[in-house]
């Protein structure tokens, strides 16, 4: 049975920059064991951009109003999140 991605809130902060696009961050945790989810793909489908999740599972990458984020790890499920422009 594959465990749940469990992304933290997409604690999300960003600066506002050219064309409405921000860099946000965030921190991936295990939903269980509340581990952090090291190597994790996060892909912003629509500009075609993929980061890695480090050995804290922090991230950080550009997204702008409307954009696809895509997450998965080996042994979790993959997730998709829309993001809305909020903040």
């Amino acid at each position: 049975m594959k465990k749940i991605l469990f992304l933290i809130g997409l604690v999300l902060f960003g600066f506002v920059a050219n064309a409405q696009q921000q860099i946000v961050w965030g921190y991936l945790r295990d939903s269980i064991s509340n581990e952090p989810i090291e190597l994790a793909s996060i892909t912003n489908t629509n500009k075609k951009k993929t980061v890695v999740s480090n050995n804290k599972g922090q991230f950080k990458i550009s997204i702008a109003k409307n954009d696809v984020l895509t997450v998965s790890a080996v042994g979790y499920r993959y997730f998709k999140v829309v993001y809305s422009g909020l903040i």
